[in-house]
């Protein structure tokens, strides 16, 4: 290749004699306005169609694991920050996602609100980078706007944006479509270096969001076949730092997901089942994304009949195959055709189970990245009906303009009313069940759900259900047992623990959750005896030792109580309920010195629990501090305890 070749753009300019400068598109600055104007609007409309998913709360669908149990998302310690990066997220590495939660946490506590808003604002900073990205592919903003408009407010999205823990996915795809435009302005700026240095850095980012981004590597080998780019040795050399690092994230994903569980399934299929399966998976996300109907949130996997799949999963290939042939005839579309296949291809490829994984085998919100190549290929078939030639050009162009508005409408309206169905736990759950997903998985959930609102009747009915389709399934009997200890019914609750057992008998929630209904039901030592089992697989998040560590001081241990609650107040930095209890233990244990420091430490962290002034106190005074002492049985005495008033008419006159 030439000198002059090299130094060339890989993007070509609009039209013959426009110059390429790089940013906004199109190159004419008189353009640049409009181009915003266009992307504003779809910002906006977006903005009213996610509007009501800002009031849902948290759902028990990977919401607890990630937020409001999550104890390491409290504290911005470096105890924590050791943890984000060193272990799993609900079975995944993502250490960026953990930190994001941390800075919805510091502005918001669990106020759900803080953190379906943050969603949204990535969400509109993802419609932003796509509406840029498709302008840079055909220099216009009617294309750059239909594939926008239809990522910004289509129903398969909405998963990922109205979800809390769609988190990952949001944050993940905001670094990846960056690092991709990077990689476009690299091409567009005559390999100027900074911008393929930035790619590197933003796929980095991206990695660490969720590993879902080692695609990108692909992506860039398929955007210099869209663009006609010859793979030469620098082309080839560039591409080598970003497999390095998916090939790194990709074994760091596996090592997670393995060590999470996430990688078995009860689903057992043969060889040839699977490439249906694929098969129909692939056809699936296809004709949803064009006919968006009997969406959910949860597609469990297909039963068999007579040892056969469902019929539609054979007819599947032949969907597929058709796809092929329509890619195949149309000959001056096919480049665009290509490219957007390649891109839906790329990116879903990696979320096909051809592998049984877990409990659903396809999935809506997967669709966040992987639609964009689809959409795309819609707005250059737009833009190519635009400039058509003919008598009809202008009535056809009228009238796919008129059926793309109506889409956007139906879209936005369905799109709208898809975000109630996160609003909380048990609308989510019937809203799976009412679809059709009826399996041991959603009954399960949504017994948890009815066990939250004290529907406990309901609840042990869900577990029954779930029960009645397998009866192997662990969580239903913890969580009929959960359910019937709220109603008093210990016997009951104890025969649930032991089939669970049974099937499970190294389980850290059959003890843990036993502990609690023994503890309910007075028996203090047996409780004590299942939590200290419990506690031996309690990796990080402390369940079974704050249950311990109250155990302890209710049965006089104050040595195992010290103890117990040590550990717990090591294992949450920040948690100002673990440090409380710390200091009380420790108070109750004749630690003056080493009480009044703790509980000193949880009050300056806001602890506004009585039992923590008033054990200050007594230390306070048995070190002759009695100012301090009187001053904080008043405090104890506004709060409500009785034996602090007394105190206060004994030594505080």
């Amino acid at each position: 290749m030439s000198k002059s070749k090299k130094n060339m753009a890989v993007i070509p300019p609009e039209r013959p004699g426009d110059k390429i400068k790089g940013g906004l598109f199109p190159v004419l600055p008189l353009a640049r306005g409009r181009t915003i104007l266009v992307l504003a609007i779809i910002l906006l409309l977006a903005t009213a169609v996610y509007s009501n998913s800002i009031n849902n709360g948290f759902t028990n669908w990977d919401d607890h694991k990630n937020v409001y149990e999550n104890y390491a998302i409290r504290d911005f310690s470096a105890a924590n920050i050791k943890h984000w990066f060193t272990k799993p997220l609900s079975g995944m590495y993502t250490p960026l996602a953990y930190i994001s939660f941390a800075i919805d946490y510091k502005l918001g506590g669990l106020d759900p609100r803080i953190y379906h808003l943050v969603n949204l604002i990535l969400h509109l900073l993802n419609i932003s980078l796509v509406y840029f990205i498709a302008g840079r592919f055909a220099r216009g903003k009617e294309i750059a706007g239909v594939v926008a408009l239809l990522f910004a407010i289509h129903p398969m999205n909405v998963g990922a944006v109205a979800w809390v823990s769609g988190r990952s996915t949001l944050l993940f795809s905001s670094f990846y479509l960056a690092a991709f435009y990077s990689y476009l302005l690299y091409l567009d700026h005559k390999f100027r270096n900074r911008y393929l240095v930035y790619a590197l850095i933003l796929f980095i980012l991206s990695l660490l969001s969720k590993s879902a981004a080692v695609t990108l590597p692909v992506l860039l080998l398929l955007t210099d076949y869209y663009f006609g780019r010859k793979i030469d040795k620098r082309a080839a050399a560039e591409k080598v730092p970003f497999f390095v690092l998916s090939v790194i994230f990709g074994v760091l994903t596996f090592i997670f997901r393995q060590d999470a569980g996430t990688l078995a399934s009860i689903y057992v299929y043969s060889f040839i089942e699977r490439v249906f399966l694929v098969c129909y998976a692939l056809a699936f996300y296809i004709v949803k994304l064009f006919l968006p109907i009997n969406l959910s949130p949860y597609y469990p996997y297909p039963d068999k009949v007579a040892g056969l799949l469902p019929w539609e999963f054979y007819l599947s290939p032949l969907v597929l195959a058709g796809i092929a042939g329509l890619i195949i005839w149309a000959r001056d579309f096919r480049r665009e055709l290509m490219f957007g296949a390649g891109f839906f291809i790329v990116h879903i490829a990696l979320l096909l189970r051809i592998i049984p994984m877990g409990g659903d085998f396809v999935c809506d919100r997967y669709m966040y990245l992987p639609g964009i190549g689809i959409f795309l290929i819609v707005g250059l078939a737009y833009s190519r009906a635009r400039q058509g030639k003919g008598p009809f050009r202008s009535k056809v162009f009228v009238l796919l303009s008129a059926v793309m508005i109506i889409a956007a409408l139906a879209l936005s309206i369905v799109a709208y009313d898809k975000n109630r169905t996160w609003k909380d736990s048990l609308t989510l759950w019937d809203e799976v069940i009412k679809t059709g997903a009826k399996s041991p998985l959603t009954y399960n959930n949504r017994c948890v759900a009815r066990i939250a609102v004290k529907d406990y009747i309901g609840a042990i009915d869900d577990c029954n259900r779930a029960l009645l389709i397998d009866p192997l399934w662990v969580a239903a009997y913890v969580n009929r047992a959960s359910a019937k200890s709220f109603l008093k019914d210990y016997s009951g609750a104890m025969a649930d623990y032991e089939q669970a057992l049974k099937i499970a008998p190294d389980s850290y929630e059959i003890f843990h959750s036993r502990c609690l209904v023994r503890r309910e039901a007075g028996d203090l030592k047996g409780s004590i005896k299942d939590c200290e089992e419990a506690a031996k697989s309690d990796l990080y998040d402390g369940k079974a030792l704050a249950v311990l560590c109250s155990l302890r001081l209710e049965s006089g241990d104050t040595g195992g109580a010290v103890a117990d609650c040590s550990r717990l107040a090591a294992s949450r930095p920040g948690d100002v309920s673990a440090m409380a209890n710390l200091g009380n233990a420790q108070a109750l244990g004749g630690m003056c010195r080493e009480a009044i420091s703790t509980l000193s430490s949880a009050v300056a962290l806001g602890d506004n629990d009585k039992n923590a002034f008033y054990n200050r106190a007594v230390c306070r005074m048995k070190l002759g501090d009695n100012q301090g002492a009187c001053s904080d049985w008043k405090e104890s005495a506004k709060l409500g305890d009785i034996e602090s008033a007394g105190l206060l008419g004994k030594y505080c006159k």
